[in-house]
């Protein structure tokens, strides 16, 4: 915890107030700015007042969380999804395969407007369940069919302004449904052969605050072309095509100025400048102070005027744009150097 003065570490405790779980998958605050610490041994809910923890779902692998319209938190693991009571942190039902899920091994999870809760699973396409009424419905590849999930295998999802779900997937890149027609559109290397896009591994899809649409696809950066219902693809020109493919980029942030930051794991980070159509990459430079510490990059998030950067073997950076300046914090800092996730 930073307090805009200095760092707070919270390590594993034995103690019912002590946080559970050495490795942290998500920070998820929610519309009572209550935090949540997802972690492989469970859910921690941190009491701002007493600065302590409390635990629930004890020693279960959490994936993923969301928060309905009306508070009530739903939360994704190795073993079903639960629903928990806002106010008294009940947890409320669970819901696995037993009751009709595709899997139990949950990895993304995404509510829409009609209280429609969407379950991407690792290996078994997606369920939709609808929080009302209790039905739960499966979408699955179907081989013999033509109009059919692309893959089972999802790695990302998100809504556009139409309310067409967006589908990563690990192996056969991007697939659209549409939740009224119940139509798909798939977009597969194939379909992009003549931009070089790389393998079907789609990491990330993100609708900015113009609702435009960006994929990480192994390799490289797209951004949907509404008007002719493709992509386009951006690269960093100061780098051959080579270094750009292997580049696997896994996320994506927008600072308060409308630009654009993306993250790799192995090759640093991107940024992209709207206003002047720019790339700028930073990696890290041995002997250099005033740079990235490590180019395996695990999360993003925006503070002030400062863009947040965790690293995976390497702690935290701030990172300045304006000044191009970079702010370290390490060992000496944190006991730990592996950062899976910053809010």
């Amino acid at each position: 915890k930073y307090d805009g003065n200095r760092f707070q570490n919270y390590p594993i405790s034995d103690s019912s107030n002590g946080i559970a779980g050495s490795t942290i998958f998500k920070v998820f605050e929610d519309s009572k700015q209550q935090l949540w610490i997802a972690s492989d041994k469970g859910l921690n809910l941190y009491d701002r007042k007493h600065d302590r923890f409390t635990r629930l779902l004890k020693d279960i692998c959490i994936s993923d969380m969301v928060e309905q319209s009306n508070g009530q938190l739903w939360v994704s693991t190795l073993s079903g999804i639960f629903e928990i009571e806002a106010t008294t942190k009940r947890i409320i039902r669970k819901i696995d395969r037993s009751k009709g899920l595709c899997s139990n091994i949950i990895t993304r999870l995404i509510i829409d407007s009609k209280a429609i809760l969407w379950i991407a699973t690792q290996n078994d396409g997606i369920c939709n369940y609808n929080i009302l009424t209790g039905a739960i419905k499966q979408l699955k590849r179907n081989k013999n069919e033509s109009n059919t999930l692309s893959s089972n295998k999802i790695k990302s999802l998100a809504f556009d302004e139409k309310g067409k779900l967006w589908i990563g997937t690990s192996d056969e890149g991007i697939c659209v449904y549409d939740t009224l027609s119940k139509q798909y559109t798939s977009f597969t290397n194939a379909e992009l052969l003549q931009t070089k896009a790389g393998s079907n591994l789609v990491s990330c899809i993100k609708i900015d605050s113009k609702k435009d649409i960006w994929v990480c696809q192994n390799g490289c950066l797209l951004r949907f072309n509404k008007s002719q219902n493709t992509f386009n693809v951006f690269k960093a020109e100061r780098f051959n095509e080579r270094y750009i493919q292997s580049t696997n980029l896994c996320y994506i942030t927008e600072d308060k100025d409308g630009n654009f930051w993306f993250g790799s794991y192995g090759s640093g980070i991107y940024g992209l400048t709207m206003q002047q159509n720019k790339f700028h990459v930073y990696t890290s430079i041995p002997e250099k102070d005033n740079c990235l510490k490590s180019n395996c990059v695990t999360s993003f998030a925006q503070y002030n005027d400062a863009i947040i950067i965790g690293l995976d073997n390497a702690g935290l950076q701030y990172f300045y744009p304006q000044y191009i300046l970079f702010k370290h914090f390490g060992l000496t800092t944190f006991n730990t150097t592996h950062v899976l996730d910053v809010k």
